[in-house]
């Protein structure tokens, strides 16, 4: 997954795989809870969304480069392991692969919510660089792309309050993800939220929120799997706050766990 010489290697090793896969299993898990499950169509939900979310984080990387050598982040375009022409064509190339795929097995509709995607995933760096207060915001709004693409591709109808509820876990995990690189942003000029206010109090702000949010969603979800899902989210959460007390990379890292269960809850809760 480190070999940067064929488009999927590039893809793998600077797309940030296991978070964009999370980013599919939402979308193709909506087919599943529906009850349309041909195989055709979880591929192409899967695919899809996998291959354009990687293709974000490798455009957020050529984006951030130097600002990234600066933190000393030596991602493979900030180390010139990888030339930022070839991730720029790889990218394109996955991306088409992505909108043929999806026209060819939902229509124009769900192509067009695919392309949408695209564009706000292209601009998310330069509109961050330049409106970094409302960063969070737009992340919590692409992180709804799965549900968007699921629900127009299937005419699904989703549950508006568990999809509040999903928005704000993600826009609270992107603040407690943006305090980490507080400093580095600070050398840069740029100004977001956690700048503005105390960092302690906005930590552990967000690692309650972390907790309490989808403990809010179980209570009010309808289905069992959702139910237990966002329990298990909740309690994830929690013991990534344990951890991350004494170990603040593993702490974070492990609310991709929390952050799993709760985009499957709300692609199960999908109808």
């Amino acid at each position: 997954m480190n070999n940067t010489d064929t488009i999927l290697g590039m893809l793998l090793s600077t797309g940030r795989w296991p978070v964009s896969a999370i980013a599919g299993v939402a979308a193709a898990l909506a087919a599943v809870g529906s009850g349309d499950v041909s195989s055709s169509k979880l591929i192409s939900l899967f695919l899809g969304m996998w291959l354009v979310t990687m293709s974000g984080f490798v455009w957020n990387d050529i984006y951030d480069a130097d600002m990234d050598r600066q933190a000393g982040k030596m991602r493979p375009i900030a180390s010139g392991e990888l030339s930022p022409q070839f991730a720029a064509f790889a990218t394109v190339v996955a991306c088409l692969f992505a909108l043929v795929l999806t026209l060819s097995t939902f229509g124009a509709s769900a192509t067009l919510v695919l392309i949408c995607t695209m564009a706000a995933l292209l601009l998310y760096s330069p509109f961050g660089r330049v409106h970094p207060l409302v960063k969070p915001i737009w992340v919590g709004a692409l992180c709804m792309s799965p549900f968007a693409l699921s629900s127009v591709a299937l005419d699904l109808a989703p549950d508006a309050t568990i999809l509040g509820l999903g928005f704000l876990f993600i826009v609270t995990r992107e603040l407690l993800i943006d305090l980490q690189d507080a400093e580095s942003d600070r050398d840069w000029g740029v100004w977001t939220i956690d700048q503005l206010l105390d960092p302690k109090f906005l930590e552990y702000t967000c690692w309650g929120a972390l907790v309490l949010i989808p403990t809010l969603g179980a209570l009010m979800a309808s289905g069992i799997w959702s139910t237990a899902l966002l329990t298990a989210s909740a309690l994830a959460n929690a013991i990534a706050f344990k951890i991350y007390l004494a170990e603040p990379g593993r702490g974070l890292l492990l609310t991709r766990l929390g952050m799993l269960f709760a985009v499957v809850a709300i692609s199960i809760s999908l109808s």
